[in-house]
């Protein structure tokens, strides 16, 4: 979402110009809230540190650029871009695209209405869908003396649909009054702000969850008032910030102008402000570059490296001073001003203000505050606090007793259970206690509770909440806290799925919350105390041990390492995710190191196929080697081989994984034989990949210090039966991933009824034909959409990333295959090898299945074979059409004698050059026009390469790979019109040409 470029000039400390509190030593900084507020961060000058700019990207871009300031002279300009896209509600597939450039619309897939009871139906369900936009903010900013570019800042948010501005401009607080708030290391937890005057500060959490990255946006999902649609079109509004409900102002205060500070992977940094993010500050320590001694002692802002940046910026920082926005005008001089020199009075935005003596006075009990706590913090003070109560434990539970007993109650005498007395079980208990609908009288079914007690219900608008989407539950067992434990200890209310419109609710206590009620009043607690409380809770697995053994009981799972009989799982260690909340970690099986991919229990069946699958093929070198599953809370865990990257981790990121992609480079025919070679092993016992793509292809380096790539996931493989050689391919059953999917797998039912053009340019970059409804019968699926998503794997690792069908845009890649319309003009850069994987991939790339090679095809293609193997070809080739019948020509030489035009170019003889003509001797007339004539030259000069000059030796160059070259480069197609020819004139099966048309054995 954030992209920072900075355009660094080449400075001396000698230039006249130069200063150590120069703009180009700035930190442009961007916070991921609405709008994208903008801060800079000043590594020099009287008072470092981080300035709020008053300023927003939206602002820079829709209302001030372009924009000229002199103090700093800077010049700011922008620029926007809008995208919209519709997504699935129920598995967020995008449906729709549009952009400015063009639209997608991706409706070759649906949802099988009777899923797994009838895997056969074409009937599709409809689903909800939600419509979200993404805006995309671009911001330069140069000098404005001499032009110079300074830094380039972008900044995309996901918005709704503006269609929806009266709805979110009216949602000010959210109907339930339940808010989400995020944390900067990803962790999210919701509170129910209802419950703040409730005296239950256990009872205000809802949920906590971890995610990978930060989630910087929370949006509440609505349906339109009175649709009675199963299925309804959704509507998303942002949630709103949530209410200040803190007693402490000066607490406020200080978390408002708190600042994260945080970088991405490419190193564009970012700001987590406590106004948006209030968890982002909570229990974060100071940044190192804000403490005195860091000003003092640290080292020079130019000296740091980008590593050294990193620790001395993240962390907590705070902005002392927010400049009121105040609007930029130009007013027209009045008629009484006319002639006279007045300066206007300045109204650019304080952008880079330095702070006032009176403001650094007042921020001096912060500071006191900072240092306080960074003395609190200190690991060596809480390892002695715990020392000491872990001594004196006898006397502390006493002092906890007594102090209880003082306030009227007695913390030792109340148990904390997770169940009731009555034997009810928890799910019952809350049902019982908590009401989601008013009974049909109008009244409350919960009996015991006053009528002081009910919430008057408030009166919705017209847009009802629909869903709330709640990744997670804590639950906890028992907190010694004193005070709080009886209410922690209570049952939490089942997680309903929303309120509908017009359905009123009302509130009621138990018998034990009201005795509680009857209780003195106490202060409300704050959501300080709520943060507090939660991470608390979290923090009580630091005593669990690391290792756990676990069973079926998902309460049992505890610490960063599972332990499920001979497997060991570390969940700190993700190693990447899939679809449907699958998971793989790194772990151990019998002491050998492995990844493990966890998968939900409700996709038995899929991991049920996975790993029969697995069994059956895995005794291969270039299939993942499958290990063991195990199952456990709720999960299913399935063993595999430990590869240290993927083929698109190797392709798109080389420098993170340098041995690997520089090994690969050295023999490209090598690494694509092996992933053919593994798919060979599939299709012969009958198995159909169905999602082969760079992802699903790992590697790992080999003992021969080669890599080895192996063909991986089998979640969406099928097994042919019996005599079964295809299967039964639709819309609604289109497996694999958007862009790697063969045509038959997209194309609409409607095309068997009449034929379809698939348009395509007919040049030598690009293929195409007509395809006709019989070549595609029933639209059933074979072996063929496997080596289809293969050329596409092919032509990807040979380009380095591109993809052949990416004729205009990415996001048109089904359209252009539905299409057939692909170019192959990036694999011109492979040289003498081009053609030859030009033809392979445009045969694995044609749009009828029926003409797509085999696996065991592929991998004998002339492109894999050495210069060697060519050159021997070519003159075997020459050999045996030299025996054939001349006059007449036999059927073989006339088919020989037809790819001459294409070959030998009208004539063969000019490109040699006359030097190497005359050296072919006089014994023999050779007829350029004739391809015959020009494998004799090829094969003659071979044979007799000692007798040439040395100048002409080194004109060919040296035997295989020189004199193979010197001919390809003049007759690029002459050995695949070879190669097609012999197998035209079935000469494949005959002694000397079986070994050319079988697997290259590499």
């Amino acid at each position: 979402m954030i992209e920072t470029t900075y355009h660094r000039r080449n400075r001396s400390a000698v230039q006249e110009d130069y200063s150590p509190n120069t703009i180009d030593d700035y930190l442009w900084i961007v916070e991921p809230s609405r709008e994208g507020s903008l801060y800079v961060y000043r590594p020099n000058g009287p008072h470092p540190g981080l300035v709020n700019t008053g300023l927003t990207m939206k602002k820079l871009v829709e209302e001030m650029s372009p924009y000229s300031d002199e103090d700093p002279a800077v010049t700011y300009t922008g620029e926007k871009k809008t995208t919209m896209i519709v997504v699935d509600a129920r598995n967020g597939r995008v449906l729709k695209w549009f952009g400015s450039t063009g639209a997608l619309v991706n409706d070759e897939n649906c949802l099988n209405r009777h899923g797994l009871l009838d895997p056969d139906s074409e009937e599709c369900s409809t689903s909800s869908t939600l419509t979200i936009g993404r805006t995309e903010y671009t911001v330069g900013i140069s000098g404005a003396k001499d032009g110079h570019q300074i830094a380039t800042l972008k900044f995309s948010e996901w918005v709704p649909n503006n269609y929806d501005h009266d709805l979110e401009r009216q949602y000010h607080t959210t109907l339930d009054n339940k808010y989400i708030y995020t944390s900067h290391d990803g962790g999210v937890i919701g509170f129910d702000h209802d419950r703040l005057t409730a005296d239950k500060p256990g009872k205000l959490l809802l949920f906590k969850h971890k995610f990978a990255s930060p989630v910087v946006r929370v949006f509440d999902v609505a349906r339109s008032w009175g649709s009675e649609d199963s299925d309804p079109n959704l509507i998303i509004l942002p949630q709103p910030v949530p209410p200040n409900q803190i007693d402490d102002e000066v607490s406020a205060y200080h978390r408002e102008r708190s600042i994260f500070l945080n970088h991405t992977e490419d190193g564009s940094w970012y700001a987590m402000s406590g106004k948006f993010y209030p968890l982002a500050v909570q229990g974060i320590g100071q940044a190192p570059c804000e403490r005195e001694e860091w000003r003092r002692h640290g080292p020079s802002w130019d000296a740091l490296n980008d590593r050294q940046l990193s620790q001395a910026l993240v962390g907590l920082h705070s902005v002392d001073h927010v400049p009121s926005e105040r609007l930029l005008t130009i007013s027209a001089p009045s008629a009484n001003d006319r002639g006279v020199n007045n300066t206007p009075p300045d109204t650019s935005p304080a952008l880079l203000s330095e702070p006032t003596i009176f403001q650094w006075i007042q921020s001096l009990p912060r500071l006191a505050v900072d240092y306080l706590l960074e003395f609190i913090k200190n690991p060596m003070l809480i390892i002695l606090l715990t020392a000491i109560l872990a001594s004196n434990q006898l006397q502390v539970r006493i002092w906890l007793n007594r102090f209880s007993k003082m306030m009227g109650v007695s913390l030792l005498e109340t148990p904390i259970s997770s169940s009731k007395p009555n034997g009810k079980q928890p799910s019952d208990l809350a049902e019982s206690k908590t009401t989601d609908s008013p009974s049909p009288d109008g009244t409350s079914d919960t009996p015991e509770v006053k009528v002081d007690e009910v919430e008057t219900p408030r009166a919705l608008p017209p847009e009802g909440k629909e869903d709330e989407v709640i990744v997670g539950v804590t639950r906890v067992d028992s907190l010694d806290i004193p005070e709080e434990a009886p209410a922690l200890g209570k049952e939490k209310k089942k997680a309903h799925r929303g309120r509908r419109g017009g359905v009123k609710h009302k509130k009621g206590r138990d018998r034990a919350a009201s005795q509680d009620a009857s209780q003195d009043p106490k202060i409300p607690p704050t959501i300080e105390d709520a943060v507090r409380d939660a991470q608390n809770m979290g923090e009580q697995t630091k005593l669990e041990p690391d290792i756990r053994t676990i069973s079926h009981d998902p309460t049992e799972v505890s610490g960063p390492v599972i332990r499920i009989g001979s497997l060991e799982v570390n969940t700190d260690k993700l190693i990447g995710t899939g679809s449907n909340g699958t998971m793989v970690f790194e772990g151990s099986f019998d002491g050998r190191e492995v990844a493990v991919k966890r998968m939900l229990i409700q996709f038995f069946d899929i991991a049920s196929q996975e790993t029969k699958l697995l069994r059956e093929s895995d005794d291969h070198p270039n299939v993942i080697r499958y290990f063991a599953q195990q199952q456990a809370a709720g999960f299913l865990y399935i063993a595999l081989e430990l590869c240290p990257a993927s083929l698109a981790d190797v392709i798109d990121k080389p420098a993170l994984h340098r041995e690997l992609a520089q090994s690969g480079e050295r023999d490209l025919p090598h690494v694509l034989y092996q992933i053919a070679n593994g798919l060979q092993h599939l299709h012969s016992l009958r198995i159909v990949h169905r999602d082969l793509k760079p992802q699903n292809i790992l590697v790992t380096m080999g003992k021969d210090g080669k890599p080895r790539l192996l063909v991986s996931d089998f979640g969406l493989c099928k097994k042919l039966e019996g005599e079964q050689s295809s299967f039964r391919a639709t819309t609604a059953h289109a497996a694999g991933t958007s862009g790697w999917r063969a045509p038959e797998l997209l194309l609409d039912d409607d095309s068997r009824e009449g034929s379809t053009v698939i348009d395509a340019s007919t040049n030598g970059d690009s293929s195409g034909a007509l395809v006709s409804s019989d070549l595609m019968p029933n639209r059933r699926a074979t072996r063929a959409i496997d080596i289809f998503s293969l050329g596409l794997v092919f032509f990807y690792v040979l380009t380095k990333g591109f993809h052949p069908f990416d004729c205009g845009d990415r996001y048109m890649r089904e359209v252009n295959i539905r299409k057939g319309n692909y170019n192959l003009k990036h694999l011109e850069v492979l040289g003498d090898y081009s053609f030859e994987a030009k033809d392979l991939i445009a045969a694995m790339l044609s749009p009828e299945p029926k003409r797509r090679p085999t696996a065991l095809q592929v991998m004998a293609h002339p492109f894999f074979w050495p210069a060697k193997k060519r050159l021997s070809f070519l003159c075997d080739v020459s050999d045996h059409f030299e025996k054939e019948i001349r006059d007449p020509p036999s059927s073989a030489l006339q088919e020989l004698e037809r790819w001459a035009p294409d070959t030998c170019h009208s004539d063969f003889l000019k490109p040699l050059g006359k030097e190497f003509v005359d050296s072919l001797g006089k014994q023999r007339k050779y007829t350029g026009t004739r391809l015959l004539d020009l494998l004799r030259a090829l094969r003659n000069k071979k044979n007799h390469y000692e007798d040439m000059s040395e100048k002409l030796k080194k004109e060919v160059g040296p035997l295989p790979d020189g004199y193979l070259s010197f001919w390809t480069r003049k007759f690029p197609n002459l050995l695949i019109t070879c190669w097609n020819v012999v197998y035209e004139v079935q000469w494949e099966e005959t002694d000397r040409f079986r070994e050319y048309y079988q697997p290259a054995g590499l």
